[in-house]
């Protein structure tokens, strides 16, 4: 599984492989041959035996302490220095040359421990937020359970917790959700369009899946116009060298990106056009108010 570590791996492996060879490779044969005659029944029972064997042996090394170690996400450099570390470990003849594996296996653990991290992500949908909450842990509020998406989020920032357990409902309404960082900013993520006339003057962060009001007065603003250009944001809130609060956001998708794995965004997307001023003439009645533009917030993000 990925950010996983299982360090007893070299332990349960050649169990596994030792009753496979006993028992599953010479079963097959023999239940193959004996098919045909009807012969096989007590063949798949002796396979069944080593198929029982090698989930013992998954369950028992499994409950060991420390059998699973759940890492945080890499550099993206780190694991070209650890691939390397293993080729130079295994390819190279002399013990000097083999060597050169200690300081490209170094390199690619400070990769390993100097990912990225974050205090908040969103969903590339805008239904979704996980935050790092005052006891340093992240958690999930959104529409619905995103059990798919929680999980990755826990597990990038070496959280061994499941879904449910990071998923809150507690501050949520038919409006939305609500919650507060270990900074203490407010966030509020958006489902209905009546929140925001107050979201908008008292969340420090709105979130939403739909085009935010020109004039929403938090600090950061988290929109379906924003969305569509990054995907799905991380946010780390640190400090410049004058001692001022900034954010740097990171995001799924770099600007103007399209690739056949995350296409770009389709270019009829954007709030609607104002309407245009009626020309004296044209069949309006003083002091009738334009016929409004569709309203493109009902489009699902693609």
């Amino acid at each position: 599984n990925f950010h996983e570590l299982s360090p007893y791996v070299l332990i349960g492996n050649p169990l596994t492989l030792l009753v496979i060879e006993t028992f599953a490779v010479p079963g097959a044969l023999l239940g193959t041959l004996l098919y045909p005659l009807g012969l096989d029944a007590f063949v798949w029972r002796y396979v069944g035996f080593g198929i029982d064997g090698v989930m013992w042996a998954a369950r028992t090394i499994g409950s060991f302490p420390g059998s699973t170690i759940h890492l945080p996400a890499f550099a993206p450099w780190a694991i070209v220095f650890l691939s390397l570390a293993v080729l130079s470990s295994v390819l190279w003849r002399t013990a000097i040359l083999r060597a050169t594996a200690l300081p490209l296996a170094v390199l690619g653990l400070l990769g390993a421990a100097a990912g990225p991290s974050f205090d908040m992500a969103v969903a590339p949908t805008g239904d979704a937020v996980a935050y790092r909450a005052a006891d340093g842990r992240l958690a999930v509020i959104g529409r619905g359970r995103n059990v798919f998406t929680t999980e990755q989020w826990l597990r990038a920032d070496a959280d061994g917790r499941q879904a449910n357990e990071a998923l809150t409902k507690a501050s949520c309404d038919r409006l939305g959700c609500t919650g507060t960082l270990t900074s203490g900013q407010t966030i509020a993520l958006v489902f209905d369009r009546a929140a925001f006339a107050e979201d908008c003057t008292r969340a420090d962060i709105i979130v939403t899946p739909f085009f935010a009001p020109l004039g929403c007065a938090a600090g950061i603003v988290i929109d379906r116009d924003k969305l569509k250009e990054t995907g799905a944001l991380t946010l780390s809130f640190v400090k410049d060298s004058f001692g001022k609060d900034g954010v740097h956001m990171r995001g799924g998708r770099a600007p103007d990106e399209d690739r056949p794995w995350s296409p770009a965004p389709k270019r009829h997307w954007g709030r609607a056009a104002p309407p245009p001023a009626a020309k004296a003439g044209d069949g309006q009645a003083p002091g009738d108010e334009p016929e409004p533009a569709g309203d493109t917030d009902d489009q699902t993000l693609e």
